[in-house]
């Protein structure tokens, strides 16, 4: 299964849980431009599934382009991430939450902070300071 015109890319949007879940399954055997048009494709449904799958392939794949693309998808998408985001940052993978640094920065803290704030204990907060310094965490937290 190859998916290679724009009309095709576009219906995947729509597509069933099922029907995506196969793509990802298959995504490994995919070449690379179909991998490249999939990536956005997937962050623009409502699957939690297919975030999962971004994260997932995101830590696993050692092609610094996909990386890329879906720490851009990532950044830009309008779902809801940020628990997935708090759940991946436990992994003890460092390239992999290096990769999570770049997408909480890219997202920002005016985006995040309503969502710091409202936890009685930041989560990894190390890491949060890390990326947006002591000084913006320590004001959220007080």
């Amino acid at each position: 299964m190859r998916y290679t015109h724009s009309g095709s890319l576009d219906y995947l949007r729509m597509l069933d849980k099922p029907i995506l879940e196969k793509i990802m399954s298959e995504f490994d055997t995919y070449d690379l431009p179909t991998q490249r048009a999939l990536i956005p494709l997937f962050a623009s449904t409502t699957h939690p599934e297919t975030y999962v799958f971004l994260f997932d392939f995101l830590k696993k794949t050692r092609s610094r382009e996909l990386s890329k693309i879906i720490e851009a998808c990532l950044i830009k998408t309008t779902y809801f991430i940020f628990p997935l985001i708090t759940a991946y940052l436990m992994d003890p993978d460092t390239r992999f939450i290096k990769k999570l640094k770049v997408v909480l920065a890219g997202i920002g803290l005016r985006k995040i902070e309503p969502y710091l704030a409202m936890l009685p204990d930041i989560p990894n907060e190390r890491v949060f300071r890390e990326v947006f310094g002591d000084e913006a965490i320590n004001q959220i937290k007080s």
